[in-house]
Order: C-alpha cells, then sequence, then structure tokens
C-alpha cells in the first residue's frame, strides 16, 4: 500500500467518531463518580469501556466501511508510540509523587486548589498524544478544552470532577455529531448489521 494513501486511510479511520464517544463517555462518567465520591467506579470505569471498543467498531463502523488491515510498519509504528505515550505517562506520574513528597518534607505552602485541576489536564495532555497518534487534528482541541477545564475549575474551588464533566461533557456532545453523520453519511451494506 502507498505510505501516503495509507496515511490518508488512517487519519480517516477514526472519522467515525467512535473513539469520541468512548473517550467523552469515560470521561464523564470519571468526572460525576468524583463528584459523587465513588473512586472505585472511576477507576473500574475506563476498564469496562475498553472491551466494548471491538464490538462497538464491528457493529457500527464495519458495515458500513469494511475491515482495514494496515502495514506491519503502521502497526510497528503505532505500538512504539504507545509504549512512548505509556513511559512519558508514567514519567509525568512519578515527578508527581516526587513533587509532592518534596513540597511535603519541606513544609513548603502548597495551593491544594489547583492539584484539582490535575486530572482534567493530564487527560488534556493525553488527548494531545491521541491527535499525534490516530492524525485526528479534532483532539488537539479535546485536549486544549480539557487543559482550559482543569484551569478554571481549580481556580474556581471546584473539586476534579467538575472540569472532567465539563470536559466529558463536551467531547461526548462532538462524539454524538460525528457518530450521528458517519451514520447517515455511510449506510450499512445490506445484510451487514
Amino acid at each position: 500500500m502507498n505510505g501516503q494513501l495509507e496515511q490518508n486511510l488512517y487519519r480517516h479511520y477514526w472519522d467515525d467518531g467512535l473513539l469520541d464517544l468512548f473517550a467523552g463517555v469515560g470521561v464523564l462518567g470519571i468526572g460525576f463518580f468524583w463528584i459523587f465520591d465513588v473512586v472505585v467506579g472511576a477507576a473500574i470505569l475506563p476498564a469496562l469501556l475498553v472491551p466494548l471498543w471491538a464490538p462497538f467498531r464491528e457493529k457500527i463502523t464495519e458495515p458500513r466501511m469494511g475491515l482495514v488491515e494496515f502495514s506491519g510498519q503502521r502497526e510497528q509504528r503505532t505500538k512504539k508510540f504507545l509504549v512512548n505515550v505509556f513511559l512519558a505517562g508514567t514519567g509525568t506520574f512519578l515527578l508527581a509523587v516526587l513533587l509532592y513528597f518534596y513540597v511535603r518534607a519541606n513544609s513548603l505552602p502548597a495551593d491544594v486548589t489547583l492539584v484539582a485541576g490535575l486530572p482534567a489536564c493530564l487527560l488534556g495532555v493525553l488527548a494531545t498524544f491521541g491527535a499525534i497518534l490516530t492524525g485526528a487534528h479534532r483532539f488537539f482541541i479535546y485536549g486544549a478544552w480539557m487543559i482550559i477545564a482543569g484551569i478554571i475549575g481549580a481556580l474556581a474551588g471546584a473539586g476534579p470532577g467538575v472540569p472532567m464533566v465539563l470536559g466529558g461533557a463536551a467531547i461526548t456532545f462532538c462524539a454524538v455529531v460525528l457518530l450521528t453523520r458517519f451514520i447517515r453519511r455511510y449506510p450499512a451494506a445490506p445484510g451487514n448489521t
């Protein structure tokens, strides 16, 4: 397959809005769990959503667009990128833990209200990585929105759940628009639903 053709196909592979929907619902749900202090729900929700991805894609997208298999080189680049994102995320987490213990050990004043925006900001960074991985530039907008929601929520004294609900709601709304447009534009082939 031609490299440019595969690049374009890979970018459009994500145009159905399903990734957006799963991300939006996940962030929205985690935010609500956080607001209602059901921390275990916030931890479990992503694990419940991940296995649903393939069946939804199989039921909604593949009957309309077919099944796409990318080159081994593309798959390797994707795996390498995901490993690098994991390492960057782990490094960021470790840095935050070290900073926490440093501030605590040295009795430095820390504005705890600003920490409430950190989860939304980190999800904004994750959305930016998603934009780079998929080539779907709207994830840059999602990332910026999550970071802005995190900062505004923290400055307003809201807990971490409020910025996540605001960000998740916006992403979910965009996802529903994209998915609806995709389903209308590409009707399923007869016998493929």
